[in-house]
C-alpha cells in the first residue's frame, strides 16, 4: 500500500463530507488501484496533534491487507512531525479492530461526551 498526496480541493469537490480545510489528503493505492482516501487533520499545531480520517471505497472493503495498511496509516503522521494521533469512530467493527491494536500503540481514550456512540482512541509517537 502507498499514500499519494492529493489536492484538498479535489477532495472538497468529489467527497465534500470528507473535506476539512485544515487537512492533508492522500490517495491510498494498492496494487496500482486507488482504494481509498486518507485524511490528516491538524487539531493542535503547537502540540503537533492530528486526527485521522479514512474512507475505503466500497469495492475494496475486506479485500485489503489490514494489518500492513494499519501500520502504514498509524505511523505515517509521525513522518510529518505529529506526536499524537487521535481517532474517533462510531463504527462497531472499527471500534473492535482498534481495541485489538494495542501492540501498534493504539490506546482507548473514552466515549465522546456529546455523542455516546462515538469512541476516541489515540496513538503517540513511540
Amino acid at each position: 500500500m502507498q499514500l499519494v498526496e492529493i489536492n484538498p480541493l479535489d477532495v472538497q469537490r468529489v467527497f465534500p463530507s470528507f473535506y476539512h480545510p485544515h487537512s492533508q489528503f492522500f490517495m491510498i493505492t494498492h496494487q496500482d488501484q486507488e482504494v481509498g482516501i486518507y485524511g490528516i487533520k491538524t487539531l493542535d499545531k503547537e502540540r503537533a496533534v492530528c486526527e485521522l480520517s479514512l474512507c475505503i471505497f466500497e469495492e475494496y472493503r475486506y479485500k485489503l491487507p489490514y494489518k500492513t495498511g494499519l501500520k502504514l496509516l498509524l505511523n505515517f503522521p509521525f513522518t510529518l512531525n505529529f506526536v499524537r494521533i487521535m481517532i474517533s469512530t462510531v463504527e462497531k467493527s472499527i471500534i473492535t479492530l482498534l481495541r485489538q491494536c494495542q501492540s501498534l500503540g493504539v490506546e482507548f481514550v473514552g466515549y465522546d461526551k456529546d455523542n455516546p456512540k462515538k469512541v476516541w482512541f489515540k496513538v503517540e509517537r513511540p
